[in-house]
């Protein structure tokens, strides 16, 4: 029999999965080989390295055993195995924190959160007017 899955996407409770089966699973099969193999599968052949790298700094911080269900550094981190030519300066990953609480700590009306996300990518050049 072989089983497939992925923990990291499993804990979104997708079509009622379960994480523990993932879990479970992969301890008893690195635990007992006679139990069955288990193969993880890592390496990313779609994804920018750029980005998998981005995503792995941010996952390796917070996604552990006992919280996610996988130790991230161990069995989670994707290798990006594509290889991407650069066609301009723009960077890969741009991150923006926009805030929906104005300096008083109140909800900001959504019009104003908008504003800011827009402008934050006319800032970056992320898109072209037609």
């Amino acid at each position: 029999m072989v089983m497939v899955g992925d923990i990291k996407q499993s804990i979104y409770g997708f079509r009622n999965s379960s994480p523990n089966i993932f879990v479970n699973k992969s301890l008893l099969y690195k635990e007992n080989k006679a139990e069955g193999t288990l193969i993880n599968l890592n390496e990313n052949f779609r994804s920018n390295p750029d980005i998998l790298n981005f995503v792995n700094s941010i996952f390796n911080k917070c996604m552990f055993a006992d919280f996610g269900g996988v130790d991230y550094k161990v069995s989670g981190k994707l290798s990006g195995m594509t290889k991407y030519k650069n066609v301009n300066d723009i960077p890969t990953v741009s991150l923006s924190v926009v805030s929906s609480k104005n300096e008083e700590g109140e909800d900001k009306p959504e019009e104003e959160v908008f504003d800011e996300i827009y402008s934050v990518i006319e800032d970056k050049n992320l898109y072209s007017k037609k």
